[in-house]
């Protein structure tokens, strides 16, 4: 399973980068981190660092013409991460070896940087297609959360003559071409299927077939991380703007007010039940204490007049000895 990629150049800056569900952090602050330790373990060891094996991750670097490619997998031999870093490498240099220009932050939305990103992103899709993820996805079925995202190119799935749009075809006829082509993102398996009109198994079905001939990646999001940000929300304890950033972050896309109203509404339902028997439960209690405090005021007179009544006898009593 393939996490990240980073590809640094030789002052230690970060000019490309990509996520698959791996570390969250700033990639330029991490790259600065490789760079480093790279040069540290070459300079003491006096050899190439390959890999950095951690608990649940392994780093492999890979360096050329003073590039630093580096991966993040879950593969502690570093043959996966080595054999994907020596593709990118080739590829990178075929495209790029005098062209580094175009990965500055003004320019790295170029279309020859996009192609590039599309590529890499179809290898590692390929490679994170394993059956034990498949399987995963598959039991868990919940469609509501799962947000296919499109890898190949409109032109690649309308051209007549193009490997993608002749294997859908095939297999799903026009079906298939509507369900990749707003499979943007933004949409969950359910909304494709309302959409498109299919059942949300078919449009599964798709979108699995896609996914598994790297066409597209499909992303689960996972019920606590939303509700954790929702509930933290709720309290007042991050801003509406902090919800939103945390959420796009979760869903890999731009999430606003109205989306975040949307998944506030059942729960402010259930915060509004839990209200309502709070309130019951208040005034419940409340009933309960006045009926309690009328019996205790009227013991308390009841004794006051008691004592009234025994000093009173008390006294006639003493006037009537004399």
């Amino acid at each position: 399973m393939i996490y990240n990629i980073w590809i640094i150049d030789s002052s230690g800056l970060c000019i490309f980068y990509r996520s698959y569900g791996g570390f969250r952090t700033d990639p330029h602050l991490i790259s600065g981190f490789f760079t480093a330790i790279y040069n540290f373990a070459r300079e003491v060891g006096g050899d190439r660092l390959e890999t950095i094996s951690m608990q649940d991750t392994a780093f492999t670097f890979l360096v050329s013409k003073n590039i630093l490619f580096v991966v993040a997998s879950d593969d502690k031999t570093g043959r996966e991460g080595k054999e994907l870093l020596e593709v990118i490498e080739k590829e990178f240099f075929k495209r790029f070896e005098r062209k580094l220009v175009l990965f500055s932050d003004m320019l790295r939305e170029t279309p020859e940087v996009l192609a590039f990103q599309h590529f890499v992103d179809a290898m590692v899709e390929k490679i994170n297609a394993r059956p034990t993820v498949l399987l995963e996805v598959q039991f868990e079925k919940d469609y509501e959360n799962i947000y296919p995202k499109r890898l190949c190119t409109m032109i690649e799935l309308l051209k007549r003559g193009s490997k993608v749009r002749e294997d859908l075809m095939k297999k799903y006829g026009l079906e298939g071409l509507d369900v990749l082509s707003i499979a943007d993102g933004t949409r969950n398996i359910l909304e494709i299927a309302e959409i498109v009109g299919l059942t949300p198994t078919k449009v599964f079905e798709i979108v699995e077939y896609a996914r598994r001939n790297g066409w597209v990646t499909m992303r689960s999001v996972g019920k606590a991380e939303v509700s954790s940000i929702i509930e933290s929300f709720l309290r007042k304890e991050i801003s509406m703007k902090e919800a939103e950033e945390k959420l796009s972050k979760v869903f890999g896309r731009k999430v606003g007010e109205e989306t975040l109203m949307k998944l506030i509404s059942p729960v402010k339902k259930i915060e509004k039940g839990k209200s309502d028997l709070t309130t019951i439960s208040k005034m419940t209690s409340i009933r309960g204490n006045d009926k309690i405090s009328k019996i205790a005021t009227l013991i308390m007179a009841t004794g006051i007049i008691l004592i009234i009544f025994l000093l009173l006898l008390r006294y006639f009593s003493n006037f009537l000895l004399r």
